[in-house]
């Protein structure tokens, strides 16, 4: 967890989309294209 707090850059939507998304998949679906175009991207 200290990791995640030491690097904030890394917190973003579409990042924290996908941590969320493995527990409730609720924004997955709203912010799909963009999490996967950044995850793919980067």
């Amino acid at each position: 967890m200290e990791g995640l707090i030491l690097r904030p850059g890394l917190l973003t939507l579409p990042t924290a989309c996908l941590v969320i998304s493995r527990l409730q998949e609720p924004c997955d679906v709203h912010h799909s294209s963009q999490a996967s175009a950044s995850s793919r991207d980067a």
